[in-house]
């Protein structure tokens, strides 16, 4: 990969400005709390003995509606199981069932570890290093985050000395960690030892920041067997600061189709991004999709910055932004012998942690996965 292209980075400005905030669409009108979402997904988890991603997938799909969607589940595996020359149940596919006081962790190592293994998970998250409130518990919450999602690739935004500390800390032994330069803050990605191998990385900074914001790249290899470019960043923020972000997405972009056909590709942070910014620079380059809307726009998965849910910063005034700031961006790669597909988009970080009753970030996180056929 030849990415010439450069850029710096310095103060991070506010989050928001008043007329451009609120993009149109929004949650249908019967879309239950965050809280109920994930007492069903538990719910889910608890009935079907699987995991919260398929979880998400599941009641995303059918408008939260918990029987619906476990009777859906057993539907579906009592088909994948069933003999061809029979049409009966196969009730020996059914979990054994839980007393209703029982506790389910959710963990990474017993999450159908068999069918996930073909499954490339990435995460990218703003983990609002720069809020000295509960930051050191905001932090280590990310990292546990991250651990229960089995994540293969993790970027990171808006991550300071302080938090860089605590993430080597806690994830270094399963995960290589590489950041674009510690400063006042910076982006930083993480790569799980076993499944995914690093080769090598480089940082690109936008000559156009005034707020030190740099376009970080690796190139790894998943499971030895489909290799990759990961592109991490933070672009600029603030409405005011519109022109110099179409800029440094276009440069992105730019650098993405520079990825030969033997790469697939990964474009993924902090864009701080408005619907009208896209349309101005004529939209997603040909052979690059949203994942969001790869996989369905699902509107409970839209909003990645969205005061009305999450009340990590204080906001007094009767209006609550919600924007889709951060978003994920794929280039399939064309001439490899197995291929990388999309199969799911969601959010993480969505659970308060208590009894401080705050969320790990202001932002919610990313979560794809990518079947390896």
């Amino acid at each position: 990969m030849n990415m010439s292209e450069s850029e710096p980075d310095n103060g991070r400005g506010d989050r928001t400005s008043s007329d451009e905030e609120n993009e149109s669409g929004g949650l249908p009108e019967n879309f239950p709390p965050v809280e109920v979402c994930l007492e069903r997904c538990r719910k889910f988890v608890e009935l079907t003995n699987t995991n919260e991603a398929l979880a998400q997938f599941f009641l995303q799909d059918r408008d939260w509606d918990l029987e619906r969607s476990v009777a859906d589940y057993f539907q579906e595996n009592e088909e994948r199981n069933a003999p061809s020359s029979s049409s009966s149940a196969v009730k020996s596919e059914m979990p054994p069932k839980r007393a209703s006081g029982d506790v389910v962790e959710l963990s990474s190592d017993s999450d159908t570890e068999e069918e996930s293994d073909d499954l490339l998970k990435i995460v990218s998250w703003n983990i609002d290093g720069l809020d000295q409130k509960n930051r050191d518990l905001r932090t280590k919450n990310v990292c546990a985050t991250v651990k229960k999602a089995a994540a293969d690739i993790v970027m990171l935004q808006e991550v300071v000395p302080e938090t860089l500390r605590l993430i080597d800390e806690t994830l270094s032994k399963e995960y290589h960690l590489v950041h674009s330069g510690v400063a006042e803050y910076f982006t930083a990605m993480l790569f799980h030892r076993k499944r995914v191998s690093f080769v090598q990385d480089k940082v690109f900074e936008f000559s156009n920041s005034v707020m030190g914001r740099k376009l970080q790249a690796a190139e790894v290899s998943f499971k030895n067997a489909h290799k990759l470019f990961i592109l991490n960043t933070h672009l600029e923020s603030t409405g005011e600061f519109s022109d110099a972000r179409r800029v440094q997405l276009q440069k992105c972009f730019r650098n993405l189709n520079k990825i030969s056909d033997g790469y697939s590709a990964v474009l993924a942070g902090d864009l701080n991004l408005r619907d009208k910014e896209l349309d101005g620079i004529g939209g997603i380059p040909a052979g690059i999709c949203d994942m969001w809307e790869r996989l369905g726009s699902r509107p409970e998965a839209k909003y990645t910055w969205d005061m009305t849910r999450n009340d990590n910063l204080l906001w007094n005034a009767r209006f609550k932004p919600r924007c889709r700031f951060d978003r994920m961006y794929f280039k399939e790669s064309l001439a490899q012998p197995r291929a990388l597909k999309p199969v799911y988009f969601g959010l993480i970080g969505l659970e308060r942690i208590l009894p401080h009753r705050c969320f790990p970030s202001d932002h919610w996180g990313l979560y794809a996965h990518f079947k390896l056929q």
